[in-house]
């Protein structure tokens, strides 16, 4: 009886593999499809690891909080919003973002020119590939 069992089982685990769009995602090592976006763990910890020590504590904040919020890789926001969570003047939080801008770790998507709607980035899911432009804008502290 557990040989028909495994043989429906490996039936209907062939039939939902064939039902797979040609696009699906590839399967990382653990057997979980890989997100588009990237693991947000390791995004975190190629942030903190590689990048981190090379920025300021209020671009740090900014980042974390910028990451916190995100959603598939895209963050809606505001300076304000940014600030206020990350306990920093506005302006503080508006050079940061130009700064990540900048270097690479966020993009403008849509960009408010209204300063009580929120403006739309998103976030490279690998720190790590802007190292190079982060140390040409300043050394660690």
């Amino acid at each position: 009886m557990t040989t028909d069992l495994n043989a429906v089982i490996k039936a209907k685990r062939k039939a939902r593999e064939a039902e797979l769009p040609a696009t699906a995602p590839a399967k990382a090592s653990t057997g979980k499809a890989a997100s588009p976006a990237g693991d947000r763990w390791q995004t975190c910890n190629q942030f903190v690891d590689v990048i981190a020590p090379w920025l300021t504590l209020a671009e740090r904040a900014v980042w974390f909080v910028l990451f916190r919020h995100a959603r598939g890789g895209v963050v809606e926001t505001t300076a304000r919003t940014l600030a206020t969570a990350a306990d920093i003047d506005k302006e503080t939080a508006s050079l940061a973002l130009k700064a990540f801008e900048a270097v690479g770790l966020v993009w403008p998507i849509w960009k408010s020119t209204d300063r009580s709607r929120s403006s739309k980035y998103g976030m490279h899911h690998r720190p790590g590939e802007c190292l190079a432009k982060v140390l040409k804008r300043r050394a660690p502290k």
